[in-house]
């Protein structure tokens, strides 16, 4: 079938602000929006710029916006026509591709500069194995932002909620019984009861994490 994809063009280093493009190709119904971009970067535009792995949803890689829908690249079907966008929220680098480095390292940072003790006995850290599965479900995270690009809160200028991706992140230390620190300050500067619970992270989560099931298990720790 013949496909349409309007994309949107952007290099700061020389653009004022974003072009969309249109490209016409040819492609197969059962081909996927990553591999469309791969066939647009190699017959029509080789200055096309993305970003990908594994084209199989395990690395998080190629999220961007299509038809207003924060996704994975390799997991979305094409259609006659889609447009195109970068993840919002993000700095562009160009065109598709945003720099989401910084902001995943500065979330890590702001955890961390927190007094945290690691708990061990002899070298050896222990866990108990009644609340693994309940550290183990957020660190399947694999870091795409699709939940941070989706968050309607983030849209809001006047919230000083961090949203989803900084608290998931936290809950991978903050519920790990092994760590020793004061979370709590650091729960509450992170406005965590900002959040409604509305449930859009969980629903775009490509690893299908309950992200607000553990918002919770962070605010009950807020006033302990």
């Amino acid at each position: 079938m013949k496909g349409r994809f309007i994309i949107y063009k952007f290099d700061p280093r020389k653009d004022v602000k974003p072009l969309p493009v249109e490209y016409t190709l040819t492609i197969d119904p059962k081909e996927t929006v990553l591999m469309a971009l791969i066939q647009i970067r190699e017959t029509l535009d080789p200055d096309l710029a993305f970003r990908y792995a594994c084209g199989a949803r395990k690395c998080g890689e190629c999220g961007m916006l299509i038809n207003k829908k924060a996704v994975l690249a390799c997991d979305e079907q094409v259609r006659p026509d889609q447009t195109v966008k970068p993840l919002p929220f993000f700095p562009v680098i160009k065109d598709l591709v945003v720099d989401t480095e910084s902001f995943i390292k500065k979330t890590f940072r702001t955890i961390f500069d927190e007094t945290l003790e690691l708990k061990t006995t002899d070298g050896i850290v222990p866990i108990d194995l009644n609340i693994l599965k309940t550290y183990l479900e957020p660190t399947r995270c694999m870091g795409c932002l699709l939940c941070q690009a989706t968050c309607p809160l983030l849209r809001k200028a006047e919230t000083g909620f961090v949203g989803p991706y900084p608290l998931l992140a936290l809950s991978q230390i903050a519920l790990d019984p092994r760590w020793e620190g004061a979370f709590e300050p650091l729960i509450k500067r992170m406005d965590i009861r900002a959040c409604t619970e509305c449930g859009m992270c969980a629903k775009i989560c490509p690893q299908g994490i309950d992200l607000p099931a553990f918002f919770r298990l962070l605010d009950k720790r807020r006033d302990t």
